[in-house]
């Protein structure tokens, strides 16, 4: 495990390729019998994510009933990120389940489509914007704000 985190690193130069985040997972998971947390951790540590822009039209969802549909095994990995996510969110803050809803992978609000973008900053081990005002996402949901409790990641801008 430990040659996987210092041999490769992807990049995420936004969020068309964030697919490959669910991929890797299944890959280590399913085919290389890794345990669910094994593959997180390193999945966490390959990925890096850059967001480019502010308007939320532009971040890139998918919908959930299509995605289950065409890659079941990517939205179970997702949902399954999401729960852990959230969970951990869930520990430092109780009592705010608008935080939970604002910055979880899934949005409930809008027909059920998942957050490319959230999916990139939850997972990547480094995400930066290309300036601070980048460094936030739809809604006013702060990148520090979802990544401030996570174990392992570094932001810059």
């Amino acid at each position: 495990m430990t040659t996987w985190r210092t041999k490769i690193a992807i990049h995420l130069n936004d969020t068309h390729p964030v697919l490959s985040i669910p991929e890797l997972m299944r890959l280590l998971i399913d085919e290389h019998k890794f345990s669910w947390d094994e593959a997180f951790e390193v999945t966490c540590q390959v990925f890096s994510y850059t967001n480019h822009t502010l308007m939320s039209e532009a971040l890139e969802t998918w919908p959930v009933d299509m995605l289950g549909k065409i890659l079941p095994r990517h939205l179970q990995i997702i949902f399954e990120i999401n729960d852990y996510f959230l969970k951990t969110l869930q520990e430092q803050y109780p009592n705010d389940t608008d935080l939970l809803s604002r910055t979880s992978i899934i949005d409930e609000s809008n027909g059920r489509r998942v957050r490319m973008a959230w999916l990139a900053v939850v997972v990547s081990h480094k995400v930066n914007g290309v300036s601070e005002l980048h460094s936030r996402l739809d809604g006013g949901v702060t990148v520090c704000r979802i990544r401030q409790n996570l174990p392992n990641c570094a932001l810059s801008t």
